[in-house]
């Protein structure tokens, strides 16, 4: 892992992996909102069955994406635990803050994160 993020590029492949997450889910907030203030989600049980079958595509695209997004959310969850622990520039009440940061808000403290202390590194 050291080896990636001491590459200008690997750092900012990170910071892509990094910012899928809270960006994919804010974008899943406001379809879901749109998609309802349109009509398209229903509060009844009860659907058309062709309507179930026409449904089923975005059903399946939706289902790939989050599961996506969960894998790039625990992959990046473990690669800034173990940065953190690993970062001479924090002190323990830092590794401590940013840990828990990662852990309750951690698709929207990863960026933070990641720009501070991984992307403008000291040094290059």
């Amino acid at each position: 892992m050291e080896r990636l993020l001491r590459s200008r590029g690997g750092r900012a492949v990170l910071g892509l992996a990094t910012l899928w997450s809270p960006i994919f889910i804010v974008w899943l907030v406001v379809w879901f909102l749109r998609a309802h203030l349109l009509g398209l989600v229903s509060g009844s049980v009860e659907m058309d069955p062709e309507e179930a079958l026409g449904a089923l595509p975005v059903v399946a695209v939706m289902f790939v994406l989050t599961l996506a997004t969960l894998v790039v959310l625990a992959l990046t969850t473990l690669v800034y635990i173990a940065h953190i622990l690993k970062n001479p520039a924090l002190s323990e009440r830092g590794k401590v803050a940013w840990s828990l940061a990662n852990t309750v808000l951690g698709p929207f403290a990863m960026p933070l994160y990641w720009y501070l202390h991984v992307w403008r590194r000291r040094g290059d």
